[in-house]
């Protein structure tokens, strides 16, 4: 089960949650969110993700190919996640330099897909991923979703994860992957390293 732990904002709290077991650290790029991280910090956090021996992740909202690619090789990150229209459209022509691009899906308050189930026809399920989650990512609102209104496409589950329900949430869905930001908060925008710890060992178990 692949773990990604998104929005954070210190170098030093990567490269711990990376030697926690984290496989993928978010590093927020949108300035509208609480998460935001310039290009430096976020450089700095990338290099200490990679060092901690997992894989940063470069968020866009509504972005389009030429920020994506100028961004990510200032930072020398090599997989992008979307979301907002403009930037899943963005992601299926960026170059090869992006080896995997998670495209996020997001899903309304009645459980429906808000997104044409033939978009992932243009990923590739040999590196990319679909990350089911919110209208809105980072809120911590719970998604409630039918399984079968899911892909067959490799995807991550977000969307009010935590440690108290991260095992449901795996065992009905059976997704590739988890992915939580605000599940493991002190406050909006403050990641916890305790919180991270016992939703890994939560999910490792």
């Amino acid at each position: 089960m692949l773990i990604k732990i998104c929005g954070v904002r210190s170098p030093v709290l990567a490269f711990d949650t990376a030697k926690l077991g984290a496989d993928y650290i978010g590093l927020m790029l949108y300035k509208g969110s609480k998460r935001y991280v310039d290009n430096v910090l976020a450089s700095d956090i990338a290099q200490a993700t990679k060092e901690g021996g997992a894989i940063p992740v470069a968020v866009f909202v509504d972005a389009d190919i030429a920020t994506i690619e100028d961004v990510c090789t200032k930072l020398s990150i090599d997989i992008v996640q979307a979301h907002g229209d403009a930037a899943r459209k963005s992601i299926v022509n960026l170059s090869d330099k992006i080896v995997s691009r998670i495209a996020a899906i997001p899903i309304d308050s009645h459980g429906k897909l808000t997104i044409d189930s033939a978009y992932s026809d243009q990923l590739d399920p040999n590196r990319d991923f679909l990350l089911y989650d919110g209208l809105q990512g980072g809120s911590g609102s719970r998604i409630r979703v039918n399984k079968n209104e899911l892909s067959s496409f490799p995807f991550f589950m977000a969307g009010g994860l935590s440690e108290e329900n991260v095992n449901e949430i795996i065992e009905k869905y059976q997704p590739l992957g988890v992915d939580v930001s605000s599940g493991v908060e002190s406050q909006p925008g403050v990641k916890c390293i305790l919180k991270i710890q016992q939703f890994i060992e939560r999910v490792r178990g």
